[in-house]
Formats: structure tokens, sequence, C-alpha cells
């Protein structure tokens, strides 16, 4: 069964926030709400697999298992099935798994049904409640990025190169540097790029933020520089049109985070 958008946009906004990896599949096992957290813990960025059909995925979050715990409420023909993979705690409301594929006791997930108004069953949302630090997601996610488009201006050579050589090393092939935003505004019509990463301390740089998505609302603009503790200078940015702030000194962590959160931290 199809989830309303409406259904989907509550969803999200319940969940986006919080800070643990939860994500929603509805019964067709179409993932409908992947959260900053769970990207973060999978290395899988949520624009890249929202809309998309779960199948192949879960093995992906746990090791040797091709089934979420929430295929239990999905597919009940396959609950034995499960318990192969899974110890489940059945409740009144959900269910509490831990996988047997791993050696140690990290992961205790949790997965509770979604119904309508009519209480028929329309998906459900799985957590990872319980996690142990040394945990993630072997796979590399850099491949994830190598279609992304990043023009990076700034005042500083070296700081350009030293942002440059981090998005190299994250994964992404196609990036441009510039030493004026005049210059990058040129690049932008010729070739729209995916994200723009401005030094404040170039001329007219809110400016800039403004026409860029006024022309361009799907381009995704990040700052640095100073006075980024200024709260006031944030609103006016945020009215601009930014949409990430970057503090330096400048760490592959922190740029990372940039490239998977879909929404990024105002």
């Amino acid at each position: 069964m199809k989830i309303k958008p409406l259904e989907i946009f509550t969803i999200k906004r319940i969940f986006d926030f919080i800070k643990i990896p939860i994500f929603a599949i509805d019964t067709e096992k179409e993932i409908l709400m992947w959260n900053t957290s769970m990207a973060e813990f999978s290395n899988i960025p949520s624009n890249k697999i929202i809309g998309k059909k779960a199948d192949g995925v879960a093995e992906k979050i746990y090791p040797n298992s091709k089934y979420f715990l929430s295929d239990y409420f999905i597919n009940p023909d396959i609950r034995e099935e499960l318990k192969d993979n899974f110890e489940i705690v059945e409740f009144e409301d959900h269910i509490v798994g831990i996988p047997k594929c791993m050696d140690n006791n990290y992961l205790i997930i949790k997965a509770s049904p979604l119904f309508d108004k009519r209480d028929r069953l329309i998906g459900v949302v799985e957590l990872i409640i319980s996690f142990d630090k040394g945990y993630g997601i072997e796979e590399s996610q850099k491949s994830y990025y190598e279609d992304l488009k990043i023009y990076i201006a700034g005042k500083q050579k070296k700081v350009r190169d030293n942002l440059k050589e981090i998005l190299k090393n994250l994964g992404v092939k196609n990036i441009k540097t510039f030493n004026s935003n005049s210059k990058m505004i040129g690049g932008i019509f010729k070739s729209k790029p995916n994200l723009i990463i401005l030094d404040l301390g170039l001329s007219k740089g809110e400016r800039i933020a403004k026409a860029v998505k006024e022309n361009f609302p799907d381009i995704r603009i990040a700052v640095w520089g100073e006075p980024l503790d200024d709260t006031n200078l944030r609103n006016e940015l945020k009215a601009c049109g930014v949409d990430f702030f970057i503090d330096e000194p400048f760490i592959e962590d922190k740029i990372e985070k940039l490239l998977i959160n879909e929404n990024g931290k105002k």
C-alpha cells in the first residue's frame, strides 16, 4: 500500500531530527524516510536511497541478513526465516531484534508498524536503538559522491587546495576552484554544480548566495569564514539562501557530513 505524501512528510518531520538511526519503508518495500543519523551510520546518503526499493539494502546494514527486521510485519510468511537471522522478542505494538550474524550483540533493533486511520498496515519504522561505537558499515561510500559537481570560491589558494584535497579523498571527482565570486558565477552558468562552497572573505558573499538561489534554487550553498558564531550574520545568510555553515579548521569528518546530510545543519 502506498503512503500518501502528507503521511511521508509527517513521518520525516517526526523522525529526521532524532539522533539515532531510523528509517521507514512501505508495504511495497520502498524506502520512505532515511534520517540523518541513519545516513551517517550506514554511509548511504538519504538522497541516494529514499524512493528506492529496500531489496538488497538490508545486507549492507546487517551482515549476512537479506532482511530488515521490518519484514516481520510486511511479509508474515518469512517470520520463521527471519528468526534464523534475529533473536526476536515480540511486544504488543512492536518487536525488538538482535542480529545472530554478529559475533557480539552490538545492535539492538526495534521495528514498529505504521497504520492508517482505518487500521491498515501502510509501512514500518525501524530504528537502531543501541550499537557499539566500533561498529560501522565497511562498504565505502565514495562511489556515492562520484557524480557530484562542486565549486569552491576562496581568497587563499592554500585553503582552496586543502578543501579540494579533502573532497577528492572522499571520492568527489568533479571539483573546480575559483579565486573570485565573479569567476565562479560565470562557471555556474556554463555548468551547474550540485554544491558551491564560499569564502565569506570574498566580496559580496551574501549577494552572490542570494543570486545563485534565485537563479538556481536546487544548488546547495555552504560558507566558511569569520565570524560564523555571529547569530545575526547566520540569520542573514540563511535568508540569502545559505544551506550549510562550515567551521574551520577543515577536517574530513566535517566535510563528509556536508556531503552525507541531505538537509545539513543551518
